[in-house]
């Protein structure tokens, strides 16, 4: 069930299509943060233009993403190995 929605970021509008109820809520929680973040940027920097703004936001999300991305991906390995190790250790003992 496709939704049309109203986004808005740093005082634009954005017309956006959602997939289901779950994507919607995740989409205005991250507008929401975005918007946070740019407030927050605005008090500390009052002359800097928005548009420098948001992409300042939208590096430091893109890189808290791909930091993330990344232990979930050790962890994995990590799991992975520990999987083995049990696996080797059970085999040993059988």
């Amino acid at each position: 069930m496709e939704q049309k929605i109203t986004i808005k970021i740093a005082n634009r509008l954005f017309m956006l299509k959602v997939s289901s109820p779950e994507h919607e809520a995740l989409m205005r929680k991250a507008a929401n943060e975005i918007n946070e973040q740019v407030k927050d940027w605005q008090k500390r920097n009052p002359t800097q233009a928005v548009s420098d703004i948001v992409c300042l936001v939208a590096l430091k999300l893109g890189m808290l993403n791909i930091g993330l991305a990344e232990k979930i991906r050790h962890a994995e390995h990590d799991v992975e190995e520990l999987s083995n190790e049990v696996g080797n250790y059970l085999d040993m003992n059988e």
